[in-house]
């Protein structure tokens, strides 16, 4: 690709990249989308991913909720959690993507606020098989429990 000056791009349909070194035009289609393909590829945009778990009025005890498993051939990126008990004080909580069997904690937080809980905003990707749970210690008799996954999932190239 030719090196390109922020000044002198074609407009209205320029989308410009930096490499390091010069600014280079990337390609848009005729919608103004950025087209990345192969293994170019560092972003994608294929739909938004929305997930809510929750339990009402649960025992009493330890408690987990978690999502459903990314399906095959898909990739999520996860850009913001919130888990929360609506109810009463958890002495913790914990987000964690399972993997593999193996759970990775990605945020924890030691007595949150009632309904306010804990929220991480990030970018984790998630690849086929992979969930995101939230664990609450200690729930007390029919508290209320959520989760909330939003991000979106990347198309397949």
């Amino acid at each position: 690709m030719p090196e390109i000056q922020p000044t002198g791009a074609p407009w209205p349909r320029a989308v410009l990249g930096w490499d390091g070194t010069t600014w280079r035009v990337m390609a848009v289609d005729a919608a103004g989308n950025v087209q990345v393909r192969g293994e170019d590829q560092l972003f994608s945009f294929d739909e938004p991913y929305l997930e809510a778990q929750q339990a009402l009025a649960v025992a009493a005890g330890h408690r987990i909720l978690q999502t459903g498993a990314i399906p095959a051939g898909d990739i999520h990126v996860v850009t913001n959690i919130v888990a929360q008990n609506g109810s009463s004080v958890n002495p913790y909580i914990y987000v964690a993507i399972t993997r593999g069997g193996v759970d990775y904690v990605v945020t924890r937080s030691t007595t949150p606020v009632v309904g306010e809980g804990i929220q991480l905003q990030c970018k984790l990707y998630l690849i086929p098989g992979d969930v995101v749970l939230a664990y609450f210690r200690a729930c007390a008799l029919n508290d209320n429990i959520f989760l909330w996954v939003v991000g979106y999932v990347m198309t397949q190239e």
